[in-house]
Protein backbone atom coordinates (compact mmCIF):
# COMPACT_ATOMS: atom_id res chain seq x y z
CA UNK A 1 0.00 0.00 0.00
CA UNK A 2 1.42 3.35 -0.89
CA UNK A 3 1.75 6.23 1.57
CA UNK A 4 -1.14 8.47 0.35
CA UNK A 5 -3.67 5.60 0.56
CA UNK A 6 -2.44 4.73 4.05
CA UNK A 7 -2.87 8.37 5.16
CA UNK A 8 -6.38 8.50 3.75
CA UNK A 9 -7.32 5.26 5.52
CA UNK A 10 -5.83 6.53 8.78
CA UNK A 11 -7.84 9.77 8.59
CA UNK A 12 -11.01 7.85 7.73
CA UNK A 13 -10.52 5.70 10.84
CA UNK A 14 -9.95 8.80 13.00
CA UNK A 15 -13.09 10.44 11.58
CA UNK A 16 -15.17 7.30 12.14
CA UNK A 17 -13.91 7.01 15.72
CA UNK A 18 -14.69 10.68 16.42
CA UNK A 19 -18.20 10.23 15.02
CA UNK A 20 -18.82 7.14 17.13
CA UNK A 21 -17.59 8.79 20.32
CA UNK A 22 -19.36 12.09 19.66
CA UNK A 23 -18.09 15.62 19.73
CA UNK A 24 -19.63 17.77 22.43
CA UNK A 25 -23.11 16.26 22.25
CA UNK A 26 -23.42 15.84 26.01
CA UNK A 27 -26.46 17.15 27.84
CA UNK A 28 -26.20 20.75 28.98
CA UNK A 29 -24.99 21.05 32.55
CA UNK A 30 -27.66 20.88 35.22
CA UNK A 31 -28.57 24.16 36.84
CA UNK A 32 -26.69 24.66 40.07
CA UNK A 33 -28.40 25.81 43.24
CA UNK A 34 -26.87 29.25 42.71
CA UNK A 35 -28.37 29.45 39.19
CA UNK A 36 -31.77 28.44 40.54
CA UNK A 37 -31.63 31.04 43.28
CA UNK A 38 -30.51 33.82 40.93
CA UNK A 39 -33.27 32.87 38.46
CA UNK A 40 -35.93 32.87 41.16
CA UNK A 41 -34.88 36.23 42.59
CA UNK A 42 -34.61 37.96 39.21
CA UNK A 43 -37.99 36.57 38.09
CA UNK A 44 -39.86 38.53 40.75
CA UNK A 45 -39.54 41.86 38.92
CA UNK A 46 -41.64 40.55 35.99
CA UNK A 47 -43.78 37.82 37.53
CA UNK A 48 -46.00 40.24 39.48
CA UNK A 49 -48.03 40.82 36.27
CA UNK A 50 -49.32 37.24 36.27
CA UNK A 51 -50.89 36.29 39.62
CA UNK A 52 -50.50 32.53 39.06
CA UNK A 53 -46.84 32.80 38.02
CA UNK A 54 -46.13 35.16 40.90
CA UNK A 55 -47.72 32.89 43.51
CA UNK A 56 -45.82 29.83 42.21
CA UNK A 57 -42.55 31.58 43.13
CA UNK A 58 -43.54 31.63 46.82
CA UNK A 59 -44.13 28.90 49.35
CA UNK A 60 -47.81 28.25 49.91
CA UNK A 61 -49.46 31.18 51.69
CA UNK A 62 -46.38 33.45 51.55
CA UNK A 63 -47.15 35.46 48.38
CA UNK A 64 -47.89 39.13 49.06
CA UNK A 65 -51.44 40.40 48.68
CA UNK A 66 -52.56 41.46 45.19
CA UNK A 67 -52.32 45.18 46.00
CA UNK A 68 -48.64 44.77 47.01
CA UNK A 69 -47.54 42.88 43.88
CA UNK A 70 -47.01 45.88 41.57
CA UNK A 71 -44.33 47.11 43.98
CA UNK A 72 -42.18 44.14 42.91
CA UNK A 73 -42.19 45.58 39.38
CA UNK A 74 -40.59 48.83 40.51
CA UNK A 75 -37.26 47.10 41.04
CA UNK A 76 -34.89 44.63 39.48
CA UNK A 77 -33.09 42.25 41.82
CA UNK A 78 -29.53 40.92 41.95
CA UNK A 79 -28.27 38.29 44.36
CA UNK A 80 -25.22 39.63 46.17
CA UNK A 81 -24.63 36.61 48.42
CA UNK A 82 -26.31 33.64 50.03
CA UNK A 83 -25.97 31.87 53.35
CA UNK A 84 -27.49 28.62 54.53
CA UNK A 85 -29.33 28.56 57.85
CA UNK A 86 -30.64 25.06 58.47
CA UNK A 87 -33.06 24.27 55.66
CA UNK A 88 -33.34 27.92 54.60
CA UNK A 89 -31.27 30.13 52.34
CA UNK A 90 -30.81 33.75 53.34
CA UNK A 91 -30.17 35.73 50.16
CA UNK A 92 -28.76 39.23 50.31
CA UNK A 93 -30.49 40.92 47.40
CA UNK A 94 -29.72 44.29 45.85
CA UNK A 95 -32.85 46.10 44.70
CA UNK A 96 -32.34 48.48 41.77
CA UNK A 97 -34.72 51.07 40.39
CA UNK A 98 -36.05 49.44 37.23
CA UNK A 99 -35.91 52.75 35.29
CA UNK A 100 -32.48 54.02 36.30
CA UNK A 101 -30.65 50.89 37.46
CA UNK A 102 -29.62 52.76 40.61
CA UNK A 103 -29.15 50.57 43.67
CA UNK A 104 -31.88 51.35 46.19
CA UNK A 105 -30.77 49.05 48.98
CA UNK A 106 -29.83 45.62 50.24
CA UNK A 107 -32.57 43.26 51.31
CA UNK A 108 -32.58 39.96 53.19
CA UNK A 109 -34.85 37.41 51.52
CA UNK A 110 -35.56 33.93 52.84
CA UNK A 111 -35.81 31.02 50.41
CA UNK A 112 -36.60 27.37 51.01
CA UNK A 113 -36.12 24.28 48.90
CA UNK A 114 -39.20 22.44 47.65
CA UNK A 115 -38.19 19.37 45.70
CA UNK A 116 -35.49 20.41 43.23
CA UNK A 117 -36.56 24.07 43.17
CA UNK A 118 -36.36 27.01 45.54
CA UNK A 119 -39.29 29.17 46.58
CA UNK A 120 -39.51 32.51 48.36
CA UNK A 121 -40.59 32.41 51.99
CA UNK A 122 -40.18 36.15 52.62
CA UNK A 123 -39.16 39.00 50.34
CA UNK A 124 -39.38 42.41 51.99
CA UNK A 125 -39.03 45.38 49.67
CA UNK A 126 -37.34 48.74 50.27
CA UNK A 127 -39.35 50.64 52.85
CA UNK A 128 -40.94 47.55 54.41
Amino acid sequence: MNLPVRSVLLWMCVAALAGAVGCGKDKPPAATDRHKIVGLVSALSDAWRNPDSFERLFVEGAAPEAKQRPRFGQYSYDVKSTATEGDRIIATVIARDVKTGEAIGELQWTLVREGDQYKVQSAPLPGD
